[in-house]
Formats: C-alpha cells, sequence, structure tokens
C-alpha cells in the first residue's frame, strides 16, 4: 500500500470531519446577559489615508442607538498624507476626539497601526475599548450587541463578525468566500476553546488587560498582529472562557473588499507576517495541518495527477457544502456552483501565501515600505 493512497484519504477525510465540527459550532448560539449597569465604551478608530472612508464610518457610529453619553470616539490619524485629519475633525464635539498619532524615539519599526492605536487606548476616557478600522460602517445596535457580552463578567474581550461588501467579481467572491470560512473558524474556535483568533477591525476588550499587556508585548515591530497577539495574552492570563463572539448581524462590521490584486497580495502578506508569530498550539496544529494538506494535494498533481484532481474535487465539495451553509448569515449571493470552481484557487492560494509566512516578507501598505 503506497505513502499516497494512504495519507491523501486520511487527510481528505480529517478535513471533512473538521469543516462538520467548525459548521457545527457555528450553529450553536449561546444566551447573552444584559449588564446591570450600561457599560462605558471608548471607541477607537486607527486611520491613515482614509478620506474616502472616515467620514461614513463616524456617521454610522454616532448612529448607534446606545445610552446617550455612554460612549466616545477617538479618530486616531496615522500620519495620513490625504485629508482624512481634516474630514475627522469635523466631528470633533463632546464625545468625539481627533488625534494625531506621534513619532517618538523609541517607536518601534513597522509598529505604526500598533503605535498609533497604543496612543489612542491611553487616552481613553472608559474602561472599555472597541476598536474598529477607519473603512467599516456599523449598524444601529453594534454598540448594544458587544455590551451584551460584557453583561457576562468573565468575559473580558469580544471579537465580532467582519463581512466584506461586494461579492459580483472573481476576487471579490474569492475574498467573500475566505472571509465567511475564517469568521467560522474563529467562533468555532472560541466556542470549543481550541484556538482564538481575532480581527481588530471589531473587537472589545479591557483597558486594563491591554496596559497589562503592554508592558510585555515583544510583538511591537511587526506590522500586523494588534489584535491576534492581545487575544492570545487574554487567552493566559484568563483562559479561552473569558473571549466571546457575537454572533449577529447587529454585531457585524460591514467593509469593502480589495478591488485589485496586488492591493489583495499586500493585505495577505501583511496578515501573513504574523503566523510564525503564533503561540496558541491548537491554532497552530489547525493553520498547519490546512497547509500541509493543500500543499500535498498540489505537489501530487506533478506526482499521480489523476489522484490530485480526485482530492481536489473532494476538497470543493466539502468547501462548497460548508460555505453555501455560511451564506444565509453573510447574505452574499455567490452560488454553490461558484464556491465549487472558487475552492481550487484557494488551495493553491493556502499553499503560496503559507510558504510566505515562512520567509521574510516586504510588501507595501497605504504608502509605507514594510520589511
Amino acid at each position: 500500500m503506497s505513502f499516497i493512497s494512504v495519507v491523501l484519504p486520511l487527510s481528505s477525510l480529517i478535513y471533512a470531519l473538521l469543516l462538520m465540527r467548525i459548521r457545527g459550532l457555528w450553529t450553536k448560539d449561546l444566551p447573552n446577559s444584559k449588564p446591570s449597569t450600561p457599560i462605558d465604551f471608548s471607541v477607537i478608530i486607527p486611520a491613515r489615508n482614509e478620506a474616502k472612508n472616515i467620514s461614513p464610518c463616524i456617521e454610522s457610529i454616532l448612529k448607534n442607538e446606545y445610552h446617550l453619553g455612554r460612549f466616545e470616539i477617538i479618530v486616531i490619524d496615522d500620519q495620513s498624507e490625504d485629508s482624512t485629519f481634516a474630514l475627522a475633525s469635523k466631528f470633533s464635539r463632546e464625545n468625539v476626539r481627533v488625534l494625531r498619532s506621534n513619532v517618538t524615539p523609541g517607536f518601534p519599526k513597522n509598529g505604526f497601526k500598533k503605535w498609533a492605536l497604543d496612543q489612542a487606548i491611553r487616552k481613553a476616557k472608559y474602561d472599555h475599548i472597541v476598536t474598529i478600522d477607519a473603512d467599516c460602517k456599523v449598524e444601529k445596535k453594534w454598540l448594544e450587541k458587544i455590551s451584551l457580552c460584557f453583561g457576562n463578567q468573565r468575559i473580558r474581550f469580544t471579537t465580532g463578525p467582519v463581512q466584506l461588501l461586494g461579492d459580483s467579481s472573481f476576487i471579490e467572491q474569492f475574498q467573500a468566500l475566505d472571509n465567511m470560512g475564517m469568521m467560522a473558524v474563529t467562533k468555532a474556535g472560541i466556542e470549543s476553546q481550541a484556538w482564538v483568533l481575532a480581527n481588530g477591525a471589531n473587537m472589545a476588550f479591557v483597558k486594563e488587560d491591554y496596559l497589562n499587556y503592554s508592558k510585555s508585548d515583544n510583538t511591537k515591530n511587526i506590522a500586523s498582529g494588534d489584535d491576534m497577539f492581545l487575544a492570545q495574552y487574554i487567552q493566559r492570563e484568563h483562559g479561552v472562557s473569558a473571549i466571546a463572539f457575537p454572533k449577529s448581524q447587529a454585531a457585524s462590521v460591514f467593509t469593502p473588499s480589495e478591488k485589485s490584486w496586488p492591493s489583495f497580495i499586500s493585505q495577505r502578506l501583511r496578515w501573513a507576517s504574523k503566523n510564525n508569530k503564533y503561540a496558541s498550539l491548537g491554532l497552530n496544529a489547525l493553520m498547519g495541518y490546512v497547509w500541509i494538506y493543500c500543499l500535498l494535494i498540489l505537489v501530487l498533481l506533478f506526482i499521480s495527477p489523476l489522484v490530485s484532481i480526485c482530492a481536489l474535487l473532494f476538497k470543493a465539495l466539502c468547501d462548497t457544502i460548508y460555505l453555501s451553509s455560511l451564506s444565509s448569515f453573510f447574505k452574499n449571493k455567490i452560488g454553490s456552483l461558484n464556491i465549487f470552481f472558487l475552492s481550487p484557487f484557494h488551495t493553491l492560494y493556502v499553499a503560496i501565501f503559507g510558504f510566505a509566512s515562512l520567509l521574510p516578507i516586504k510588501y507595501t501598505w497605504k504608502g509605507r515600505k514594510v520589511k
């Protein structure tokens, strides 16, 4: 019995069972507790060159039907080269502050966004911090849904759904499907307490935890990861049970997908730059397994093409069943046939960017060259 005839079918079976498990955990909804007293939030928006998006973002937050006077907005401008600061400043009022990020001696190389966030968090008035990207918009019950999580006193951190806008072009559909899958993986890890993922575009935490984390943070020079590394600190200090995922349309943020392949590649290289710094055994095992499985399928194209194609088709079928079951929540119009044909491209994507995460990475993001 050859190596291929044993390992590939076994890997495919594990992959199918893994998706079934994630799908089951995605559908599981836990009850929330209403806080005994309203929670005060400092909503922080780090922004660089976001003149097109900053006003709609602020407006959507101000429209939240949350307790009057129980939240503030802090826009921290990360040395924008456009009119972001001026446009944000038009919203300045009692509960909206617009600040500039200042580069000082000892500024961490590459950690521009983290440095900006750190300044804003330290100037926040309230004990609970919410972060959102400047190109996102929210619905009117957003803060209320986040507050329900903190009604459970053991919760110290939340990471909510991020939904991509646009599903008409190939690149938009590809990103939408990848994002849907990762949102389900995020919730499944938290529900099963097996791993932790987070997205800084929709994240909330206790300020005290951040301040304690920042004292020992050795990842400040990594351009990405302001979300994941904090989440893993919360996991170490308080356990995964201190982390919640509010699965709700109202708890979602909505953001446009990347419109070009160069911007998409730069974004994914930025995300990949943090992958080999994760300390979570469960997360590393998950990412490592999926990467090796995709790599194995592609390598077999040159050794046993028929076996590889059969594996690709089986994986595409699993992906189609899995992602189709998530479509109703994310409200996209991507049909099952499109999902099936996009799956092989995703297999190639995972294999390539898995390699990229192991190598020194250079990329350009928002006008900055990052190593």
